[in-house]
């Protein structure tokens, strides 16, 4: 079911968790606040460096979109490596109506007929695929808990599973260490979630914790979860 958000931009109703796949307050608020701005992404591919980045959720393909025009705008190498359970319909993904929000509309429509490939693909496999040159696309179809995180040393994470009150096992230490191995030093994690279980969580495997500021319109505060340069050096900690 799409909904249309406080900023005008659509997300989608999840009947499996009874929870949107983006902020009410503003899908594409959220979106470029927390994941692009926050971990440092769009600085980076506007100053043309390569960049790998995990997603721990594609959903609607959003946060992709939006990384991969700023990627392709500014001839920037994205590897982008993305977990998703249950992969959107190409009519669901039409329905959003996103080119009133992407302006690329040529990646749009590759998108979209991604997913039509990847709906009807069997579950728990990795498929890699180019949309453009230098703008790679993997995802990871099936329970993320059961599929191996890729060892690519990830300069930024997306943590943007549903919320931890319906989909526990993505915020746990246990998939946070997952995912701290894979990351580079100084690399980002950011979410929208700032619950004390959270941030706990994380400081315990290793991540130096921080609330943000959140989008305008939306929530009040964020997380950002840096991995440390020097581990042995810095202690674990949560703000």
């Amino acid at each position: 079911m799409v909904k249309t958000t406080k900023d005008g931009s659509p997300t989608l109703f999840s009947e499996r968790y009874q929870q949107t796949y983006h902020s009410i307050h503003g899908s594409l608020t959220e979106s470029n606040h927390i994941f692009l701005s926050e971990t440092g992404v769009k600085d980076r591919l506007q100053a043309g460096s390569p960049t790998n980045i995990l997603e721990v959720g594609l959903g609607t393909g959003l946060n992709f979109l939006l990384t991969a025009q700023v990627a392709l705008a500014s001839h920037a190498s994205l590897e982008y490596w993305a977990f998703e359970h249950t992969i959107i319909s190409k009519a669901t993904f039409l329905a959003l109506g996103l080119e009133k929000f992407i302006d690329n509309h040529t990646l749009l429509d590759r998108f979209a007929d991604t997913l039509e490939s990847l709906s009807t693909a069997p579950p728990l496999k990795t498929y890699s695929l180019t949309l453009f040159e230098g703008v790679h696309l993997h995802v990871l179809k099936g329970d993320a808990t059961e599929m191996p995180v890729p060892n690519i040393q990830f300069d930024a994470v997306y943590q943007d599973a549903f919320s931890p009150d319906v989909n526990p096992e993505l915020w746990s230490t246990v998939f946070f260490q997952r995912i701290y191995d894979t990351m580079h030093s100084n690399g980002r994690l950011t979410t929208f979630s700032v619950r004390r279980l959270v941030r706990d969580n994380l400081a315990a495997v290793g991540f130096i914790v921080h609330k943000r500021p959140g989008p305008a319109g939306g929530k009040r505060e964020m997380l950002l979860a840096i991995k440390p340069e020097h581990e042995q050096s810095i202690q674990k900690q949560s703000h």
